[in-house]
Formats: C-alpha cells, sequence, structure tokens
C-alpha cells in the first residue's frame, strides 16, 4: 500500500502478523508455525530495523513481539520498541509503563514510544464531525493526552505518533548510511561476478568456415598452456590460486617428499625378520647369507615405489583445467580434450611403472658391500653384541689378529668366511684335526669313549645343541662297539632348537649390516623414484598433450561439431543481460 501525501515523510514499513495461537475454523493445524516462519523471514535480515509493537495495558513479559526480537537481536541494536493503548493503561500500572518508557525495566537502545491509535469506532466515522476523528485531529488529542497527564508528561516529549515517525525516518536513516558501505560492496560483487559469467558465454559465433580453425587453436593453446602452468606449479588448473589448501603441482611434492620419502624412510630394515629365520639363513647360505637377506628386503621397497607412481597419475588427473570459462559454452570441446588426457596419462605410467621395476632390479643385481657409505661393523659394535663367557669362538674370529682389525675390512665376505665359517667342520686349537677309524683315535679330543669328558663338551658347545633325540646307538661286535647315527628326519627345523650364544652373535652382526646397507638403497631409492616419474610421466606430459590434440581434434571436419554451444547457453546470456 503506497500512501502520497505532503504531510508524511520517507519511510517503508512491512506490516507483519501477530502470531496466531489457536487455529479458527478453516485455519491450518500449523498456523502458529506459518506465521512465525513469515515473520522470521523478514526479522532475521541484518540490514532490517525491528518495530515491536506492543499494548500498554498487557503485561510486557508477555509480548509476543519483544520474545521474536530478542531471538534475532539479542542487544536489541536494531530494535525500537511501541506502546500502544496509552490511554487504556490501568492506574496502579502507569508507574510500571512510565518505567518502561524510559528504558529503567526493559533495556533497549533505541527506547520505547508510546502512542494513542485511533479507535476503530472514531476511524470509521472519520467524515462524521460527532463520532469521528481526522487523523488530524487525533494528533491534537495524543499530544493534549500526554502533555497534560501527570506521570506520561515526563516522557510527552518522546511519545505521540508525530515523533514516532520522526524517530523511524532518523532511525532508518543511520541505520542506511551504516550498512550502505557493505550494500555497494555487495553490489560491486554482484556485477563483476555477473560480467565475467557473461563473458564466459560470449556473444553469438557469427565466424566464417575459415575462421573456426583459428578460433579452435586459440582455445587449443590456451588449454596446453594451462595444463603446462599446472604442472610447473605455476597454477592450479585454470582456477583462482588456493589460499587454504594445496593445489595443482604443490599436491605432486607432498606425494614426492611427505608420503613417499616419509614411508621409504620409516621402513624398518629388518621387517618381517625374526631372529630364527636370520637364523636359519646363516646356517643354509653361510656366507652368502647377507646377500640373501639384503636382497628379500629390498623387494620390499618396490610396492611404495609403484604406488607413488599411480598417485601422480591421478592427481594429474586432478589437475586438469576444468574451470576455463569457454569449457561452460562447448561442453563438447572439453569432453573431447578430457578424453584425449585420459588416453594420454596411461601410455605414461606404463614405462614410468616398468623403469621402476628395473631400478629395483638393478638394486637386487648386485650387492654392492664396498661401498664408501657402507661401513660394515665398528669395533664398538662389536663389543656391544660379542658374547663374554669362555665360549666365544676363538677360532672363527682368529686368534692372532684382534677383531677390531678384522672387523675394519670393507671387504664383507672376508668377513664372512672368517666369522660366518661352517661350524660343522671342527677344528683344534693347535691345528691338529681330529681323524676317526676302527682301531683307534689320535689327538686330545678325539670323540672316542676314553676322551676327557671336559673336553668333549667343550668341542661339542663349538659345534651348537645337539639334535634332539639319540644321537647314535651301540651294537657289540667281536672287536669291540660300533656306533651308528640315527636316521636323518624328512625336515630339519634348527628354529624348534635353543640358540646358542654364537647364533645371537651372528644375528645381532647380521641385523647392523643390513640396517646399515639398507639405509644406503632407501636413500638412493627415495631419490631415484621421484625423478623417473618426472622424467618419464611428468615433463613429457605437455608436449604429449599438444601432439595428440592437434593429431586428434585439429581437423577441419570437426570444427563446427566441437564449437557448438551448450543448448541452455543463450539462455543463460540473456539473464545475465537481464540481471545487469
Amino acid at each position: 500500500l503506497e500512501i502520497h501525501s505532503p504531510w508524511v515523510i520517507d519511510l517503508t514499513l512491512i506490516d507483519l502478523p501477530g502470531i496466531a495461537r489457536n487455529p479458527i475454523g478453516n485455519q491450518p493445524r500449523d498456523i502458529e508455525v506459518q506465521i512465525r516462519n513469515l515473520v522470521m523471514e523478514y526479522v532475521r535480515r541484518p540490514k532490517c530495523l525491528i518495530l515491536a509493537v506492543v499494548a500498554a495495558n498487557v503485561d510486557i513479559g508477555l509480548a509476543d513481539a519483544l520474545a521474536v526480537a530478542r531471538e534475532v537481536d539479542p542487544l536489541g541494536q536494531r530494535t525500537i520498541g511501541v506502546m500502544t493503548k496509552m490511554d487504556l493503561v490501568d492506574q496502579s500500572a502507569e508507574s510500571s509503563v512510565l518505567a518502561v518508557l524510559k528504558g529503567q525495566s526493559y533495556n533497549l537502545p533505541r527506547g520505547f514510544v508510546g502512542v494513542i491509535c485511533r479507535s476503530f469506532h472514531h476511524a470509521t466515522n472519520a467524515t462524521n464531525a460527532t463520532n469521528g476523528r481526522e487523523l488530524k485531529e487525533q494528533l491534537q488529542v495524543e499530544e493534549a493526552f500526554f502533555r497534560n497527564h501527570p506521570l506520561f508528561g515526563a516522557v510527552a516529549a518522546q511519545s505521540g505518533m508525530a515523533y514516532l515517525a520522526k524517530h523511524l525516518n532518523r532511525a532508518l536513516l543511520e541505520h542506511i548510511t551504516e550498512v550502505l558501505p557493505d550494500i555497494k560492496n555487495q553490489a560491486t560483487r554482484s556485477i563483476q561476478e555477473l560480467q565475467g559469467e557473461q563473458e564466459s558465454y560470449g556473444e553469438p559465433l557469427s565466424l566464417q568456415p575459415g575462421e573456426l580453425g583459428i578460433f579452435l587453436l586459440r582455445l587449443l593453446t590456451k588449454f596446453i598452456a594451462c595444463v603446462g602452468d599446472a604442472i610447473e606449479g605455476k597454477s592450479s588448473g585454470g582456477g583462482e590460486l588456493e589460499t587454504d589448501q594445496l593445489m595443482g603441482r604443490a599436491r605432486i611434492d607432498y606425494i614426492f617428499h611427505d608420503i613417499f620419502s616419509s614411508a621409504v624412510d620409516h621402513f624398518d630394515c629388518c621387517s618381517g625378520l625374526p631372529d630364527d629365520n636370520i637364523r636359519v639363513a646363516i646356517r643354509n647360505a653361510g656366507p652368502r647369507a647377507f646377500e640373501y637377506l639384503a636382497r628379500k628386503q629390498i623387494a620390499k621397497l618396490e610396492a611404495p615405489s609403484l604406488q607413488c607412481a599411480e598417485l601422480v597419475s591421478e592427481e594429474l588427473q586432478r589437475m586438469l583445467p576444468t574451470e576455463l570459462t569457454e569449457f561452460r559454452r562447448f561442453v563438447h570441446l572439453r569432453e573431447q580434450l578430457f578424453n584425449v588426457v585420459r588416453s594420454i596419462l596411461p601410455k605414461g605410467l606404463e614405462p614410468t611403472l616398468q623403469r621402476i621395476k628395473d631400478l629395483i632390479q638393478i638394486e637386487l643385481a648386485f650387492i654392492d658391500t664396498s661401498h664408501p657409505d657402507f661401513p660394515g661393523l665398528s669395533p664398538e659394535d662389536v663389543g656391544s653384541v660379542a658374547p663374554r663367557s669362555n665360549s666365544y669362538p676363538g677360532e672363527a674370529i682368529g686368534q692372532d689378529e684382534p677383531p677390531s682389525k678384522r672387523l675394519r675390512s670393507s671387504r664383507l665376505n672376508s668377513l664372512f668366511g672368517g666369522f660366518f665359517r661352517s661350524s660343522s667342520t671342527p677344528s683344534l686349537s693347535n691345528g691338529r684335526s681330529v681323524q676317526t677309524g676302527t682301531t683307534g683315535t689320535t689327538g686330545a679330543e678325539a670323540a672316542g669313549p676314553t676322551a676327557s669328558p671336559a673336553k668333549t663338551s667343550k668341542s661339542q658347545s663349538r659345534r651348537g645343541p645337539p639334535m634332539p633325540g639319540p644321537l647314535a646307538s651301540a651294537q657289540s661286535t667281536g672287536n669291540g662297539s660300533v656306533f651308528k647315527l640315527r636316521e636323518i628326519p624328512s625336515v630339519i627345523m634348527p628354529a624348534s632348537m635353543p640358540i646358542t650364544q654364537r647364533e645371537q652373535y651372528e644375528v645381532s652382526i647380521m641385523r647392523q649390516l643390513l640396517e646399515s646397507y639398507l639405509n644406503i638403497v632407501k636413500k638412493k631409492i627415495s631419490d631415484l623414484v621421484p625423478k623417473v616419474i618426472m622424467f618419464s610421466m611428468i615433463n613429457p606430459l605437455k608436449d604429449a598433450i599438444q601432439r595428440e590434440c592437434m593429431e586428434r581434434l585439429y581437423k577441419e571436419e570437426s570444427f563446427e561439431k566441437l564449437l557448438v554451444e551448450a543448448p541452455d547457453i543463450e539462455v543463460k546470456r540473456a539473464r545475465c543481460r537481464e540481471r545487469l
């Protein structure tokens, strides 16, 4: 409803309904919910001033308008209170109403204004001089009421319809002044967004057949340039630069450094190698046990290396410049470009995976124990693992040469040849070998029945613990007792036997050697795998995309098909012009 008059000021009011509690007649059951949602739709807007109207002859604590206003405006910064029916206030409640008007009992920064409205009777009979009352006359009556009232006269200057109109106009102007900069900025942003959207739709194509090729070539060049920028880390694939998350090349670098290299660095060099397995490998392979175990552990680095290449391939797929404005317009061109790129990525992934496999095979082909970074064992390491009992295998380490001197050698095989020598061949401290026969024995440590018990025990300790079960059986013959060996079991499980000090020593040395050598291999793999991926898959990608796009898409018979606009582009273009 628009009211034009020289006697009113510029003001826009939205009259909202009061909240109905109980439906009457054919009103909907949820009328209270519907009305409340309607009211909240307006009053929750931060740029809206709330005019909370309450009756002066009703307890202010029961006013719905104030409750709704307090819910959306807890501090009351945009709420103005209006108390109607001031002439109907009971004399006993006048002091409490006056306290509200003065802001003493209910805090509202913009305050309350008391007014007296025309009654329904006076309004409907406004043309009747006896029973009616004109608006101008009503204002005079209202002014006289507040001026002459014994209590309300104290707030007469801030009461009445005339004061309320001026107060609302002034408050509205102040509020507009406060929010105008935000409104202006919001409008500017909206205009810029609409202009950008309109530019993305472009003007309807009216090119000659010869000009279509030039236009398509420009689009292909822009797409390829965006791909190159994303690969080189200059952008995030055609979109705006992200400041809250990693995008484009930064995500690939994250895979290289924070995922792959970190996983390789934290790889346990002896993972999956319990002491029993190392012990059996030493007994089976002797000096070659180290190479066997090293190859077994190096092979475990192949799976994470291949997975790194696959993760990078997935990231390259995500780096495609999907936010080019032209893609909104030429959907078929976008689809064909993506098909080209999706066909190129697997072609780059396959040789990359093969090169990574070759890299692991190169490490497996030769275990370089003479590597300058492979220290072997220091004298301190030897001291930390060497047994302290009298059963120290002196013949294995050597009597004439100190252990520290032997273990400083850079040739691991000589260490294996000395330390990991098979213990199945006995030897004596004086260099004499054991001889056995049917007629007698030679040597102080012969294994005959007359041998010294102490020396026999020492000889057995050098050979390791006895196998379970009877070792031999004795038969009586004419020439004496003849010993026969027991049968060999089908499966020999040394792990079921208790480990000796010598074996503990061997296992400890093997673990330290494996850790030392695997650390060298891990550094090389962490460094070379990203280089292989960059060389085989990432660096050639831009040239491959350019070559495939020109061969498969830049064909004269395909120009018109690729440059067909999407069906809804014209509708969106018209809507943007209208909104602007």
